[in-house]
This record gives structure tokens, sequence and C-alpha cells, in this order.
């Protein structure tokens, strides 16, 4: 009986031991431009999780343990992995806290972008509508901040909270145009993410302004690919609005855009979709 009883005993770790040991591997983890085998780390986490089975539950060993877990698995690449230990280690802060608030706001940031990874929109739109919540956060740059506002603004468009991404990136791009200022490449993002939420909300002039702003952006700075994508989904909007003449308008503008670039691949992308539109209104008057 003795036996069985130290079989299925989890051994109690030795505190200093067990902590020195995490402060090691959170050393190299976390220093900048550090080199470590990943998988070696994470056998090692391993090892100290089997042993962290003698510690309290809700001990901020095991805590700190679950979120160096997160960490690395966000280097490896493993969302499911940073999902199943950030959800451990929040289940250990809510009842015994042990995480500042820096601490809080990455390890929500690194299961958002997990959840997304893994396709888990709300999941994703939870987490980091968590992390925002504790701004202002004075570790974030301007920049840092106005990406995550970027990225609360798609999620809630992929959640279908229309209304609520329209409103986010709205603001969004107000602040962005004061930082960004001559930074066409992210003001041209922004407009089209307005320019989606406008058209999900069946707002479709609103939708058409924007991509035409963004139009005028692209071509000011010769940016030719963001230029012809605005003049297909300028056409597109056209046509799905029962307007066939200036869709085929946009996407012949288009056309001749990428001839006179000379650009083949432009060329080809052109007018292939200009030979689908006119299969598609030939189909549409054969109705």
């Amino acid at each position: 009986m003795q036996f069985i009883r130290n079989l299925f005993s989890a051994p109690v770790p030795r505190q200093q031991d067990f902590d020195a040991t995490l402060a090691s591997l959170r050393a190299t983890l976390l220093e900048e431009g550090s080199l470590f085998s990943g998988s070696a780390m994470y056998q090692e986490l391993q090892a100290l999780e089997a042993q962290a089975l003698g510690l309290p539950a809700h001990s901020a060993q095991r805590g700190w343990l679950f979120e160096t877990f997160t960490r690395l698995q966000t280097k490896r690449g493993d969302s499911e992995s940073v999902l199943h230990y950030g959800a451990l280690a929040l289940h250990v802060h809510s009842s015994q806290p042990f995480m500042d608030t820096e601490s809080c706001f990455y390890l929500h940031y690194r299961m958002a972008c997990a959840a997304d990874e893994e396709g888990e929109t709300a999941l994703a739109l939870h987490h980091l509508q968590t992390a925002l919540s504790t701004e202002p956060s004075p570790w974030l740059s301007d920049e840092q901040s106005l990406a995550l506002r970027e990225k609360l603004g798609y999620l809630l468009h992929e959640a279908g909270q229309h209304m609520e991404a329209l409103a986010c990136n709205t603001r969004l791009l107000h602040d962005a145009r004061l930082f960004y200022e001559s930074d066409t490449h992210a003001l041209c993002n922004l407009l089209n993410n307005l320019a989606q939420n406008t058209y999900e909300l069946q707002q479709f002039g609103e939708s058409q302004r924007y991509l035409q702003r963004r139009l005028a952006l692209a071509q000011s700075a010769q940016d030719y690919e963001t230029e012809a994508d605005c003049l297909f989904q300028l056409g597109v909007l056209d046509c799905e609005q029962g307007d066939p003449v200036g869709a085929r308008t946009w996407f012949d503008l288009r056309v001749q855009r990428a001839r006179s670039l000379d650009d083949p691949d432009l060329i080809a992308a052109a007018l292939q979709a200009q030979q689908e539109l006119i299969a598609r209104l030939r189909s549409a008057d054969g109705k």
C-alpha cells in the first residue's frame, strides 16, 4: 500500500530549485537576440510542469510557469498550445493574482493572436478587448497602439459587428492621419477597412467614397497594385448596384492603366477580370 501511495503521489519540488530553473529559462527566453533550442526548452518546461503538480494549485510559481509556456509557444508558432497554457495562467491569476498589468496585457495579446490563428474570432476579440481595456499602456508606442486598434477593427468586422467595426475604424482613421501623415500604405489599409465596413452595412455610397479616397492616395504614391485593387472593387460595387456602365468603366480603366505600365501580371489580371465581368453582364442580360 505504501508503494502505491508513493507511486501516485507527485513529488514536492524544492521551491528554490524550481524557481531558479524557471528564472533561468525565462531569462534566456526574454533576452533579445538570444539563440536557443525551442524543443529543448519545451522539454525543460514540461519537466517543471511535472514537478509543479506538487505545488499548490494556485501558486504564483505555477502561474508563471504557464505564462512562460505561452511566450515560448508563441515563438514556436503553436497557437493551440498558447491558448491552452494561457487559459491555465489566467485561471491561476483569477484565484491568486500574480501578474502585473503589463504581463496581463501581453498574455491577453498573445492569446488574441493565437485565437485568431485558430480561427476562433470571438475568443480573439475577447482577449484583444481585454488587453486594450488596460489602456493607457505606457509600454506601447503610438504605432503599436494604432496597430492594435486596427486589429480590433478587423476582428469586430470578422465577428459580424460591422457597426462597432465602423466606429472603431472611423476613430482610428482620424488618429492615424495625425500620426502617419504621409504613410500612404497604412492609410490605404484603413480606408479599405472602412470601405468593407460600410459595404456590409449597405452604405454603398460611403463605401464608394472610401474606395475613391484610397484610389487617390494609391495614385499619388504610385502604388500600382493598390490602385488596381481599388479600380476592381469600384467596378464590383457598381456591378452589384446594377450599374453595368459604371462597372465597365472601372474595369476598362484598370486594363488601360495596366497596359500603360507594361506590367504583364497586372495586364493579365485586369484582362481576366474584364472578361469575367463581360460574361457576367451578358448572362444577366439573357435572363
